[in-house]
């Protein structure tokens, strides 16, 4: 269940790259900061989870 879980949030990290590459490198920038956020957020979270 936990892998379904961490599939999902694969597959949304996948999407906002495809959408950030046909807008340019501005909103790439910006959103690449957000996912760096977010995984960082996520792996702690994990951590703290599976722990």
């Amino acid at each position: 269940m936990k892998n379904f879980r961490m599939a999902k949030y694969g597959y949304a990290l996948i999407l906002i790259g495809l959408i950030a590459m046909r807008h340019g490198p501005q909103i790439h920038r910006i959103i690449l900061h957000e996912i760096q956020e977010s995984a960082y957020l996520f792996l702690t979270y994990m951590e703290v989870y599976c722990s």
